[in-house]
């Protein structure tokens, strides 16, 4: 029967740690990092087309609300939001080509800003929605309530 040798212990020596990210919060990692960067983008990459699609299609939904009253105090927010889809789109495509992480962050904090943004405006429609149904309920039932 042949014998194995033990496990060798890792090796304690300070060069063997990780090290940690540099302060820019960029992932430098030669090629291995340029793959990984390239394999992480691959699922937005896809949907890039999309994503311009979208952001076009918002900027053009603002520019048309400009027409309305209320359009004109609040056409400015999908046109922000076009322009940061347009500019994911952008990011996703270059580090997806580059393997690069930097611009790969910089479209997921756009991405964040997207959703933050979007998140908000939801909830203040639901609000809106909601105070305008307990208006006309209530009105409704005033006027049950005179006959």
């Amino acid at each position: 029967m042949q014998e194995v040798p033990p496990p060798s212990a890792p090796d304690p020596s300070p060069e063997s740690f990780p090290t940690a990210p540099p302060a820019d919060g960029a992932f430098h990692s030669g090629q291995n990092g340029s793959a990984l960067v390239r394999e992480i983008s691959r699922p937005l990459n896809e949907v890039r087309t999309w994503m311009q699609f979208t952001g076009l299609a918002l900027i053009l939904l603002g520019a048309l609300s400009i027409l309305s009253l209320w359009g004109i105090l609040i056409c400015w927010i999908p046109i922000w939001l076009g322009v940061l889809l347009i500019k994911t789109a952008g990011d996703i495509e270059a580090s997806h080509r580059s393997g690069e992480s930097v611009s790969l962050i910089e479209a997921l904090k756009r991405m964040k800003t997207f959703f933050i943004i979007l998140g908000v405006m939801m909830a203040l429609e639901l609000f809106m929605i909601l105070i305008g149904m307990l208006v006309l309920g209530g009105a409704m039932f005033a006027g049950l309530a005179e006959l």
